[in-house]
């Protein structure tokens, strides 16, 4: 659960997760998507049941650090900006991790450009 899988790089959860099911499950199969599938015969006569769900994560890209190290970021697929605020985040990078927590700008200083606009309800 702790493999970064954000959209488009799902690769290394995928693996995880086929890892996982490769001691109990009689196929496994992928295609050139990055999906996987797995396979329990229980019975030949079973009706077959299928469970399905995807790997990826909300994902965002580094975009610019700023000079006071204010890192600014778009997000990865289609994922809705308000649930990030103040979620702590991973920044992935060549030598490792860095964690921090995503921010936002003051509701008395918001406009509609930045979220801000809407009468609370």
């Amino acid at each position: 659960l702790t493999t970064p899988s954000p959209t488009g790089y799902e690769k290394a959860g995928v693996i995880v997760w086929k890892e996982f099911v490769e001691a109990f499950a009689d196929e496994i199969v992928t295609d050139a998507y990055g999906s996987c599938a797995a396979k329990l015969t229980i019975d030949e006569k079973a009706i077959t049941v299928m469970l399905e769900a995807h790997c990826d994560e909300i994902g965002m890209v580094v975009q610019h650090i700023s000079e006071k190290g204010f890192v600014y970021v778009n997000k990865l697929g289609g994922s809705d900006s308000t649930i990030a605020r103040a979620k702590k985040v991973f920044i992935h990078n060549k030598r490792g991790n860095v964690v921090g927590v995503t921010g936002n700008t003051a509701i008395h200083l918001q406009n509609v450009k930045n979220g801000g606009g809407k009468e609370p309800a």
